[in-house]
Order: C-alpha cells, then sequence, then structure tokens
C-alpha cells in the first residue's frame, strides 16, 4: 500500500486593473513544488480487518540548505 506525494505551493498574481485577458484559465501566479516523497505502512491482517502498524514517510525532494 505504498503511495507517492507532491505538495505545491501556489500563489496567484493580483489579477490586473484591466482584468485578465481573453482565454485566460487557470492560476495566474506560481506555482513551486516544495515537497515529494511517498508513505510506506505496514498493514497487518487482524480479524478480518486490516491494520496499520506502521506508518513511514520518506522525503526525496532535493533540499539545499546555506551554510552559516
Amino acid at each position: 500500500m505504498d503511495a507517492r506525494f507532491i505538495r505545491f505551493d501556489s500563489v496567484g498574481a493580483e489579477q490586473p486593473e484591466n482584468g485578465w485577458p481573453t482565454g485566460t484559465v487557470g492560476l495566474q501566479g506560481s506555482v513551486t513544488p516544495t515537497e515529494s516523497g511517498y508513505y510506506k505502512p505496514t498493514l497487518h491482517k487482524i480479524n478480518g480487518e486490516w491494520k496499520m502498524s506502521t506508518h513511514r514517510i520518506y522525503h526525496d525532494l532535493t533540499l539545499a540548505v546555506p551554510e552559516k
């Protein structure tokens, strides 16, 4: 039961004074991926029902941390 995820931060642009151009659709602004990874739970069947015994989250998006 593994699952992948991606988290995005979206910031909308301010609408122009005269409105958006004709045909404009979707988010106007920026969309930035900020996290990604996967969930890896361990499941066990107990009395006919699946139960989660562990739930690990692994992050795999490259992260750059500046030196101090």
